[in-house]
């Protein structure tokens, strides 16, 4: 082996800039996080919505309610105007304009 080998193979590979490695460390650790940040968001809105869909799911049907009448409540009244009672069936409703 010449000398000249020998002092090839222990030569120290050329530095790169330790501040620019930094800062390469720091914005790849900023973009994990980020998308890290950014699926579990989604995770969340995602698993929100479809709570919302599910609870939605068994509301009535508000369609129904477009025929319903409530019963009336029947007041009795004496003769001078003076409430006696009143008479109402499941509850004590009175329709109203």
């Amino acid at each position: 082996m010449s000398s000249n080998t020998v002092s090839q193979k222990h030569q120290k590979p050329p530095k790169t800039s330790e501040p620019l490695e930094f800062v390469q460390s720091i914005g790849k650790i900023a973009g994990t996080t980020m998308l890290g940040v950014t699926m579990l968001a989604s995770a969340a809105i995602a698993g929100g919505l479809v709570g919302l869909a599910i609870s939605f799911r068994n509301l009535p049907d508000v369609r129904s309610l477009q025929g319903y009448a409530p019963n009336e409540t029947t007041y009795i009244y004496d003769i001078k105007g003076k409430p006696l009672a009143s008479v109402h069936d499941e509850a004590n409703r009175e329709v109203v304009p």
